[in-house]
């Protein structure tokens, strides 16, 4: 993975680097916040490694900026910050983990294994499945795919066009049940929407997962869905 690291102290800044990099890992080192926008501007960057407790910028406002501008990088805090309330505002920031210091190098490259799985699930070229194009018929509500087809309910269909003509595939769950015609209803009632939506894409091969909670404010969609 491309991996940004941005650690104010040099010598841990130094050792995890070497730990990453003796795994492969491409590993960029920073001490600032204000080094982050010149590095991504020339680069793609899987993962960022914030530490908070960063000089000017802190790193709770870095990776507010690094969620909104760059929604599907992964961000992990490794932090002296230890408290509950740290915590909590860590991951309302945008972080998908938040580990406290002293960090065992182990329980680091398990956190980063586990986020890579989730980032990157399936092949993709270009950011869309390789060679899985869904076709969605508006007329038959029928999906086709190189595995088969699944005719879909109308919901499940307004819900699917929906997230396949949403910039960057995604919707924000209040946006979901005003495409649904709906007023805010129980949570559980979505989610098996979801879930009946994201099993018929599988069936027709699509992938496993390729509808996602996004950072608990709503879901997108990650593979290509054509409609017809």
């Amino acid at each position: 993975m491309n991996i940004l690291l941005v650690e104010d102290y040099q010598d841990l800044l130094h050792a995890i680097a070497e730990s990453l990099e003796r795994l492969e890992h491409r590993v960029t080192g920073l001490r600032t916040a204000e080094e982050v926008d010149a590095v991504l501007a020339r680069q793609r960057t899987d993962l960022a490694l914030v530490d908070l407790n960063l000089p000017r910028e802190d790193g709770l406002s870095l990776i507010k900026r690094l969620r909104q501008a760059h929604p599907e990088m992964g961000i992990i805090v490794i932090s002296a910050r230890n408290t509950t309330l740290d915590r909590v505002n860590g991951y309302q920031s945008g972080a998908d983990i938040y580990l406290t210091k002293p960090v065992a190098n182990e329980e680091l490259v398990a956190a980063i294994d586990g986020l890579a799985r989730r980032l990157r699930p399936s092949p993709r070229l270009n950011g869309v499945m390789e060679d899985r194009t869904i076709d969605l018929n508006s007329h038959t509500l029928e999906l086709n795919g190189p595995q088969g087809s699944a005719r879909l309910t109308t919901t499940e269909f307004t819900l699917l066009s929906g997230l396949a003509q949403a910039n960057e595939g995604r919707l924000e769950t209040p946006q979901i049940y005003q495409l649904l015609g709906r007023s805010e209803g129980k949570k559980s009632a979505l989610e098996a929407l979801i879930y009946r939506v994201r099993r018929k894409l599988a069936e027709t091969g699509a992938g496993d997962n390729c509808i996602r909670a996004h950072r608990l404010k709503g879901y997108q969609l990650f593979c290509s869905v054509r409609l017809l």
